[in-house]
């Protein structure tokens, strides 16, 4: 019996056990089902942090808090998933969220389990358009507007869309190993088209939706003038200019004063053409800078004259070659008792005249040529302006309250360059200290501001910017590397040679070891001069066994006080032990409030630059550097501006023994001229007039000589008897 009953035991064992599994699985589930159906209070966080983000769930609505945490009651989570949403939420006027993505699961929530709510932004921008100069443009110009984000989006504005505020992509959110982090948004304007033409350097100009919602776009529009030239005799000609535009409409201007002049021109490709009295071929016309354009002119005296000169060489080559029948001429013409009225030496000089003044116009009126400035004379040491090539449009929307008064302008565009360089000259500076550090914008604008000093003769050196834009210093193996690069493509520069090899000051020296300061120069040590940018004696004297000599950069100095004059020479006398270079600071005023600055110490008409260039001399510096040429944001500038006009720059003319020239704008000078003279096509047409002459001439005179000798009706008292041969004596 006990075999049975064993095996009664597994078999009823072996029933119950899959029955009390199924059961306990039941009742785990309908635990979690209990769970899952009890009300509760749904936490979530957004991510930006954003007050007023709004999430609905079961009929209610909860908005998030100033720390972005959303707080929702819950009557059931069970199927949460299908109804909670994320509402689209206008949280400010010029702002509104939407969802993006969720990290988490609402169901899961009442577990504890974290929900995240990524949300993409979007800001209401305004934008307005200006040219080089900063004055408006109407929209109303402008046929389309493209611009592209950083995530690839483009978007085109036509019509309407570019008066009215638009909504713009401002951020995402994007799934990181630390969780889910909000990406900033940026514009970059690729297109701006104007009467056919682009009028921007494509992705030159971005915006920051969160950064700035008014946004200045600023367009390549040049100032042009045209002019009709005689093709012959080079005076003005014409009625006025007949323009095409690249997208194919044309427009008259009628001349005034002889000239057409177009203060705002797009950019782009036109077709010119002179109307009036004549004849002018079309032209074709690439408008990519500000420039005068001479369109040559056929008058009708000019086409009378070329008519009259081809007659003439037609008769000139017809005679080379028979002149006998200049002889038959003048025989005929003494036989009619005739002679030549007009002395033969008379026509000579008359043609060797006309030929001689074809060939002095001609070599005495070449074109016009840009002729160099002369340098001021020097007045005391080399003297260096602290020069900045980071300004692109949209870099007057932040921290300015003054402006240039060569407009908004690029640190791109080679024409301000070259008015800076022009007007720096003049005043007497020996070059600009340029601030620089190596990236592919800062490279092109160094390369064209040394080709436009080389031009003018005007020296250069560096400031390289050793901190980030959050003082921070920048890794060792980058400053190397960048030195390096200046060292390669700038030591042999006539530019760079006012210490016999270019200067490089690198600034925030004070952040590094000394150790580190070696490191950085020790591949450039005997082709570059590295100077530090230490603000005290004892600074300067740890970093002097790795330095060349010292530039103190004081933008906030008082020279009216006494402190400034003592602290200045006990530098001078520190970098001079050492035998370095002593470049002494002067500055013009200083505001940088709106950077977070509180001193301010007030330009005075620029007295206060003039004192501090004098306190600078009693330094006995090598150098002076004068703070600064276009400093903006904290307006230190010499610059001329709207607020100052060329204030600071006469005392800077003052100081050094220059004189100031003080631009009314980007436009340039009127350089058109009433009359240049012959051309080198009347110059052409003379010459070849004077050669029919002079040919014809020849011919007359040789003719005449030949009827002299042949004249069968010449009297037998000049001519020996003939003799027949069948007369006998």
């Amino acid at each position: 019996m006990r075999p049975v009953l064993r095996a009664g035991v597994r078999v009823a064992l072996f029933l119950l056990v899959p029955a009390l599994v199924v059961s306990a699985a039941g009742a785990g589930s309908q635990a979690a089902a209990d769970t899952r159906s009890r009300a509760g209070t749904l936490v979530a966080r957004t991510v930006p942090a954003t007050q007023g983000a709004r999430m609905a769930a079961e009929g209610r609505i909860a908005a998030a808090d100033k720390f972005g945490r959303v707080r929702l009651p819950i009557s059931n989570y069970l199927g949460l998933d299908r109804r909670f949403h994320v509402l689209d939420t206008r949280v400010s006027e010029d702002r509104k969220v939407s969802l993006d993505r969720i990290v988490g699961s609402p169901s899961r929530a009442a577990r504890g389990t974290p929900l995240t709510v990524g949300l993409r932004t979007e800001r209401l921008v305004h934008w307005n358009f200006v040219d080089r100069g900063g004055r408006e443009v109407p929209a109303s110009r402008v046929s389309l507007l493209e611009m592209r984000s950083n995530t690839g989006e483009v978007v085109r504005f036509r019509g309407r869309d570019l008066v009215r505020p638009r909504w713009m992509a401002a951020g995402r959110t994007q799934q990181t190993p630390a969780g889910l982090v909000n990406k900033e948004q940026y514009w970059s304007v690729s297109r701006v088209v104007v009467d056919g033409g682009d009028v921007v350097n494509r992705g030159q100009q971005k915006f920051v939706p969160e950064e700035s919602q008014d946004w200045t776009v600023s367009l390549l529009f040049y100032r042009v003038q045209v002019a009709g030239r005689d093709l012959l005799f080079g005076s003005l000609s014409g009625d006025g200019l007949e323009l095409r535009r690249p997208d194919g409409s044309t427009a008259r201007v009628p001349f005034v004063n002889g000239k057409a002049t177009l203060p705002s021109l797009a950019r782009g490709t036109y077709v010119a053409r002179i109307y009036g009295p004549g004849a002018s071929f079309s032209r074709p016309v690439s408008i990519s800078k500000d420039q005068l354009l001479e369109i040559e002119v056929i008058s009708p005296f000019d086409l009378g004259l070329i008519g009259v000169v081809i007659v003439m060489v037609a008769l000139s080559l017809l005679i080379v070659g028979r002149r006998h029948h200049i002889t038959r001429l003048s025989q005929r013409w003494r036989r009619r008792g005739g002679r030549l009225r007009t002395p033969v030496a008379m026509v000579a000089v008359l043609a060797l005249g006309l030929g001689s003044s074809v060939l002095t116009t001609l070599v005495a009126a070449p074109a016009a040529r840009a002729v160099p400035l002369a340098a001021a004379a020097p007045s005391g040491p080399p003297s260096f302006a602290y020069y900045y090539i980071w300004y692109q449009p949209t870099s007057w929307q932040r921290a300015k309250k003054d402006y240039p008064l060569l407009g908004r302008y690029s640190s791109d565009d080679p024409v301000v360059m070259n008015r800076h360089v022009t007007m720096a000259k003049a005043a007497g500076l020996t070059g600009f200290l340029v601030s620089w550090k190596g990236t592919n914008d800062l490279n092109a604008r160094l390369d064209t501001l040394v080709r436009t000093a080389e031009r003018q003769d005007f020296k250069l050196e560096i400031v390289y910017q050793g901190l980030d834009f959050q003082r921070r210093p920048l890794p060792v193996p980058q400053i190397a590397e960048d030195l390096l690069y200046l060292a390669d493509r700038y030591a042999d520069s006539p530019s760079f040679d006012t210490f016999s090899r270019p200067v490089v000051v690198i600034t925030g020296t004070d952040q590094f070891t000394t150790r580190q300061l070696r490191r950085a120069t020790a591949g450039v040590r005997g082709r570059l001069r590295v100077l530090a940018s230490a603000k005290n004696v004892e600074e300067y004297r740890r970093v002097a066994s790795v330095t060349d000599g010292d530039a103190y950069y004081w933008s906030s100095s008082d020279p009216t006080s006494p402190m400034v004059g003592r602290k200045l020479q006990e530098m001078s006398r520190a970098v001079h032990a050492d035998g370095g270079l002593w470049f002494a600071p002067a500055s013009a005023g200083f505001d940088a409030r709106l950077i977070g600055g509180r001193d301010v110490i007030p330009r005075k008409g620029g007295e206060t630059l003039r004192r501090s260039i004098d306190v600078a001399r009693q330094s006995s510096p090598d150098a002076l550097g004068v703070i600064s040429w276009n400093e903006f944001s904290e307006n230190s500038h010499i610059e001329p501006s709207q607020a100052h006009d060329g204030e600071e720059l006469r005392a800077l003319a003052t100081s050094l023994g220059g004189r100031a020239l003080v631009p009314k704008g980007l436009s340039t000078p009127d350089p058109l001229q009433r009359n240049t003279g012959l051309t080198g096509w009347g110059a052409l047409i003379g010459l070849l007039l004077a050669g029919a002459l002079l040919n014809l001439l020849i011919a007359v005179v040789r003719g005449r000589r030949n009827g002299a000798r042949k004249d069968p009706e010449r009297p037998a008292a000049f001519e020996p008897e003939a003799r027949h041969p069948s007369r006998t004596p």
